[in-house]
């Protein structure tokens, strides 16, 4: 950067790094937009990548720019170079990326906290918490009776993905449980429902 200018540089595409984490993706009418916006007007907007030592040629914007790239076969990309932590990255990836795509859902639960992501821009609908997230929990529970609750934290948790309908019913099969259109998550071995109806507490009138 100089006067607080950009300089533009050109790297090879094959040098660049896409990140790891990176959350956002296109739909096949965005991406075919896109690939054509660049067959005809060329890349307009470079790509920024990391000169950290530590993340050297990582893309902190404008990944699917650089895939499509790749997909016509250009060599050469423009590029803006910043330096930045690995934390800064993250954040500047999703604050670039915020109104572009479609969100890449289980790359933001596996590589950022909620609580960045909510600072950065997201709205608790979201991501699917309740706008009551920050709230201190012991403030929450203060003044209630106390009493044992079992823990069912899981030990681990794992996204598991379906080519078609016959895969779903060899898994369903294999595990003796259903899953249908509404299923969001299960246990295996399959949690036994605790009976909360007769243990709840009740105001004596």
């Amino acid at each position: 950067m100089k006067n607080g200018q950009l300089k533009t540089v050109y790297h090879p595409i094959e040098a660049l790094i896409f990140a790891e984490y990176n959350p956002r993706q296109l739909t096949k009418d965005q991406y075919d937009n896109l690939r054509d916006s660049i067959k005809r007007f060329g890349l307009i907007d470079p790509i920024i990548i990391n000169k950290h030592p530590e993340r050297e040629n990582v893309v902190i914007g404008g990944h699917q720019r650089l895939r499509i790239s790749k997909d016509l076969g250009i060599e050469k990309v423009p590029c803006v170079e910043l330096n930045l932590e690995l934390d800064e990255e993250k954040e500047l990836n999703v604050r670039l990326n915020r109104n572009v795509g479609e969100w890449d859902y289980d790359a933001l639960a596996n590589y950022f906290d909620v609580s960045e992501l909510l600072d950065w821009g997201f709205q608790n609908y979201e991501l699917g918490v309740d706008d009551k997230f920050n709230l201190d929990e012991n403030e929450l529970w203060e003044g209630m009776p106390e009493y044992e609750n079992e823990n069912i934290t899981p030990f681990r948790s794992i996204n598991v993905r379906f080519r078609n309908e016959k895969d779903i019913k060899e898994f369903c099969d294999l595990i003796g449980q259903k899953i249908t259109n509404e299923t969001k998550s299960i246990w295996h071995p399959k949690l036994k429902q605790n009976d909360f109806i007769s243990e709840a507490y009740i105001s004596e009138v």
